[in-house]
């Protein structure tokens, strides 16, 4: 009988103990797929003031999101879980025309990536979304093409997470922990199985998204061993990072380069200057012709 020897890294032998436990230490839960996360406990009374101030003059003016007022977001607990999150991948690439425009749809578990379209020898790209945003969209369109033309070959790989955030901020908060080792975990795998050069890879997003990509940095090096290239973010989101518990918060050490964009300093985006380099148009607080508040989704 001949044994296919398995290799297993320190996380997910820890991973397997964890499940069959599903203990974890206090202040933490267990998360099925991922293990034990810490709650998030870094949302604090201004957090709620900032969040209720620009909420209550904007959303309440938008038909069909009557949620967004003070109760809702006083509502809150002290901490708050992280979730499974039914996260979604979606790949792109130029190989076929059906490639380029429909995708492969790859989910959380993994399941069926020897079939996704993917280029060992192209640069690997990863996009997402932020808080209460959805898919499709055409900026992810339009950002896709982009990449898709000027580079023959390229993996353009959209991580869908809005399972995970649309309900109460603070919970979105939370989950992008979950996101962040799924993307990682796809990261390891595409690696390990079809050849994938971590240190090739980058990732861009805005605002909470672009704080989930920090802690992707953070579990693909804990995985791997390896930096990924490049995390470009524009606004990383300010509430829940910045005042009690800054350990969410992306940095300069989660890869290779970290490029932070600001432009909305002080509302929805950070005031702390934590990247490799940090722009700051303008002074990087208010911009010229600057988009409705409520088109400027965390």
């Amino acid at each position: 009988m001949k044994f296919k020897m398995i290799h297993f890294s320190l996380i997910t032998f820890y991973l397997l103990i964890a499940g069959e436990n599903n203990k974890c230490d206090a202040g933490n839960v267990f998360v099925d797929g991922i293990g034990c996360l810490p709650n998030v406990c870094g949302c604090d009374e201004k957090d709620i003031g900032r969040i209720n101030n620009i909420y209550a003059k904007t959303y309440s003016m938008i038909a069909g999101l009557k949620k967004f007022s003070f109760g809702f977001w006083n509502d809150r607990k002290n901490c708050t879980s992280p979730k499974l999150v039914e996260t979604v991948f979606l790949f792109y690439n130029n190989a076929s025309e059906t490639n380029r425009k429909l995708g492969f749809q790859l989910n959380h578990t993994l399941e069926g990536l020897e079939d996704a379209p993917f280029n060992k020898d192209g640069i690997t790209v990863f996009m997402s979304h932020g808080y209460l945003d959805l898919k499709p969209r055409e900026f992810y369109d339009e950002m896709r093409d982009l990449y898709l033309n000027k580079f023959e070959n390229v993996n353009f790989i959209l991580v869908d997470y809005s399972d995970g955030s649309m309900g109460d901020y603070w919970e979105a908060v939370a989950n992008i922990q979950t996101v962040a080792y799924q993307t990682a975990f796809l990261v390891e795998k595409l690696m390990k199985t079809r050849g994938l050069n971590v240190s090739t890879v980058r990732m861009m997003a805005g605002s909470l998204g672009g704080q989930m990509f920090g802690l992707t940095g953070r579990a693909i090096q804990e995985l791997t061993g390896v930096k990924a290239a490049e995390i470009l973010v524009f606004d990383p989101a300010s509430p829940c990072f910045e005042f009690e518990d800054h350990s969410l918060h992306i940095n300069s050490s989660d890869a290779s380069s970290v490029i932070l964009v600001h432009s909305n300093m002080g509302n929805f985006g950070t005031t702390r200057l934590s990247g490799t380099v940090d722009f700051c148009p303008n002074g990087g607080r208010d911009q010229p012709y600057d988009c409705e508040h409520w088109t400027c989704k965390l």
